[in-house]
């Protein structure tokens, strides 16, 4: 599965490598009303495609529940460096509202186990309702 730049909740991670600081601004923008998977991956990765499938498909069913950016470790090694490396891929970190909430969800997460995530982070207090800002 090869996804476009943007396909409903999905997004591949454009900007310059080792640029974290440019990483951190789009996790903040991106996790503000919903968790946000960042998700480490290949294209050559059977199970990275797999779990693209599968964030599709959740897209689907729980649409606006959460967002997934996803970080191309071929074409940014220096930003997998600065951020910590990973141990294979795909390899996740799950954000809400720019703070880490789940770190490094190694290997193929199944779809029920990444549902079960959005749904625990969007009812955690502090948590908005999906698509609504929190009031200021």
């Amino acid at each position: 599965i090869v996804i476009a730049p943007q396909a409903g909740a999905i997004v591949n991670y454009k900007g310059a490598d080792g640029d974290v600081a440019a990483l951190n601004d789009k996790i903040r923008e991106m996790s503000k009303s919903h968790p946000l998977f960042v998700m480490y991956f290949a294209e050559w990765c059977g199970f990275c495609r797999s779990m693209t499938a599968d964030f599709l498909a959740m897209d689907k069913e729980m649409p606006g529940t959460f967002g997934v950016l996803r970080v191309d470790v071929n074409l940014y090694p220096g930003l997998v460096d600065a951020v910590g490396g990973i141990r294979g891929t795909p390899e996740t970190d799950v954000f809400l509202d720019g703070k880490l909430a789940h770190r490094r969800i190694p290997g193929r997460a199944f779809k029920n186990v990444l549902i079960d995530i959005v749904r625990k982070l969007s009812s955690a207090p502090g948590a908005s309702p999906a698509g609504v800002s929190p009031s200021p």
